[in-house]
């Protein structure tokens, strides 16, 4: 029971870190698209 709790955190750990590092590349994605926009502005 206990090893089972363990692997259950682990993984969901490892999908808020997903969707997290998910979430930022579209942040970064969306600011170059910004900043290319200008540039050809």
């Amino acid at each position: 029971m206990i090893n089972f709790d363990v692997s259950n955190i682990i993984y969901i750990c490892k999908n808020r870190y997903e969707v997290i590092t998910w979430k930022t590349n579209i942040h970064l994605i969306l600011v170059y698209l910004e900043l290319s926009v200008m540039k050809i502005v």
